[in-house]
Order: C-alpha cells, then sequence, then structure tokens
C-alpha cells in the first residue's frame, strides 16, 4: 500500500470521497475502454472515446445510458486528442508525431463515424489539444518546446486561421462561449494555474487556483470547472468568468483525467486508468445546487 492508498483509507470516514474511482453514488456512470486519453461528447446519448498506447489506439462509441460499446475502431497511433465537428460528427483528431525525417509532426484528421479517415490537414508543429466545436470552430493547441499557441479551424472548410499566442506550457485549451463573448480557457503543464483569453480583446486572466483540464458548463449560470489534484482527495473546482474566483468545488475521483460538457450541458468526467476507465455525468444541477460552498 502506497502513501497515497494508505492516507485515503485513513481519511474515508472523514472525506467520503476521491479515495477511488466510481466513488460518486448520485453520478450516473458507465464503464470506458481501458487506457482511456481523451472523449468527445456526441448526440444520441452517445461518447466518443479515444484510447489506446504509443503502439496502437482505437475510438469507441459508448453509450451513456448503459455503456454497451455501440462501435470500434482504430486510428492512427499519434492521435493526441478527440474531438467532433457535430453531434453526428464527424471526429476531430489531433496528430502529435515525428516525421520520417526526425522533424515534429501534427495534423488534423476526420473520421466518421462508422471508422473511415475522411481528411487530413497537415499543422507546422505537434497538435496535442484541440477544442469543442463553437460556432463551426476549432481550436488546436500547437506546440514547440515551451512555446504554444493556438490554430484556429473552420470546420466545414478545414481552413486554418491567424495563430493565437498562448502561456508557455500551457495544456488543455477548451474553447468557451458566454453570451456574445467568446474565451480559450487552459491549463498549464506541472501543476499551474487555470487562464483564460477574451478572443476579442486579447486580455488573459490567471486564477490563484491550480487545477488541469479546464471546461465550461453553460447552462444558465457559466462556469469554468477544472480538475484539483490534493494530498487526500481530488476535486472539480468551479471558477467564474471572467474573473476565475472560485466558487465551490465537487467531489472527484482519484484518476479523473477529463472533463467536458455533453450536448445537453451536463457536466461530464472521464475517470481513466491503463487497467479501468469510467465516464460520470453529474446531475443537471451540479453547477447550481450540489457544489460545496468554500467562501
Amino acid at each position: 500500500m502506497n502513501i497515497r492508498e494508505l492516507i485515503c483509507v485513513v481519511a474515508l470516514s472523514l472525506v467520503m470521497t476521491g479515495c477511488g474511482p466510481g466513488f460518486q453514488p448520485t453520478n450516473h456512470a458507465v464503464p470506458a475502454p481501458a487506457g482511456a486519453i481523451a472523449a468527445a461528447p456526441l448526440g444520441g446519448d452517445t461518447i466518443a472515446v479515444l484510447a489506446g498506447d504509443d503502439r496502437a489506439k482505437a475510438i469507441s462509441l459508448v453509450s451513456l445510458e448503459n455503456g454497451a460499446v455501440i462501435r470500434i475502431f482504430g486510428v492512427t497511433k499519434e492521435a493526441s486528442d478527440l474531438s467532433s465537428a457535430g453531434p453526428d460528427g464527424p471526429l476531430l483528431l489531433s496528430i502529435s508525431g515525428t516525421g520520417d525525417d526526425g522533424r515534429p509532426m501534427g495534423a488534423i484528421e476526420t473520421w466518421s463515424t462508422d471508422g473511415v479517415k475522411q481528411r487530413v490537414v497537415p499543422l507546422p508543429l505537434r497538435a496535442i489539444n484541440l477544442t469543442r466545436n463553437v460556432a463551426g470552430t476549432v481550436f488546436v493547441l500547437i506546440a514547440s518546446g515551451k512555446v504554444r499557441a493556438a490554430i484556429p479551424l473552420h470546420v466545414a472548410t478545414m481552413h486554418t486561421g491567424p495563430v493565437v499566442p498562448l502561456d508557455a506550457y500551457a495544456r488543455k485549451l477548451e474553447q468557451c462561449r458566454f453570451g456574445n463573448a467568446n474565451y480559450l480557457v487552459f491549463s498549464h503543464e506541472n501543476g499551474g494555474t487555470v487562464g483564460v483569453r477574451d478572443l476579442k480583446t486579447g486580455t488573459v486572466t490567471r486564477s490563484t487556483v491550480a487545477g488541469d483540464d479546464p471546461t465550461c458548463l453553460d447552462d444558465g449560470n457559466p462556469g469554468v470547472y477544472a480538475i484539483e489534484k490534493t494530498l487526500v482527495n481530488d476535486q472539480i473546482a468551479r471558477l467564474d468568468l471572467p474573473g476565475l474566483h472560485r466558487q465551490g468545488y465537487l467531489p472527484a475521483a482519484h484518476d479523473t483525467a477529463a472533463l467536458y460538457e455533453s450536448l445537453d450541458h451536463r457536466l461530464i468526467a472521464l475517470d481513466a486508468s491503463r487497467r479501468v476507465s469510467t465516464v460520470e455525468e453529474y446531475p443537471a444541477e451540479t453547477s447550481l445546487g450540489q457544489l460545496s460552498d468554500l467562501r
């Protein structure tokens, strides 16, 4: 038993959260492929899950109702992240690898939900992450050393737009739209804080909260959610926009790896390990009624 497991056992009676995957009795959870890397909510109560390792990767279409695997197909082994152009696809894969000449290689690939690769858009650098589609545009996070930037990609034409500079070591980029304002929300490598960039003004706000894999929920009370790792238990912090002030938190499994917004504005958590993975749906009232108040 390692120190983390020991602490969880000791604290279980007091904390009652975060000591193992799936310890969320009020959440709806279904199994996902082991070694899950990323996911993309689709229509029809379905989610696409990218899973695998450096040798091989595949996408599974999983029912959020009962966990049934509807379809599974192999994809490019250099795939680093997953999104979707719409409720029915096509699926978008970011590619981060090394070319035959030894240089960094990046691309965006489109795949049908039937498992057919449709198109490849080369990029100048590794594509390590891509956002959800908002008003026909996704943003791709590209990397060179510590330098990070976002490239807008118009999904109808697959044409790229002007590069948007980001903080050094930015990771886990997501796109949010609240009212008439568009934002890029991101975290930083090595446990850094959450940041947000207003796409109209270019203003960057940085939170005091250290969190990973931020996502947005636009359910009438919009906010940013990010994973906080602590010694005893992990949690999901809720931050307001644009100030990124902490409003409260939700309990989380210790292997929560990514957060998403479903098409009906529910919070979805991907709990992932090499041996077992789970997709959890938080209740619809999560953002308002089930937060632990930290003020």
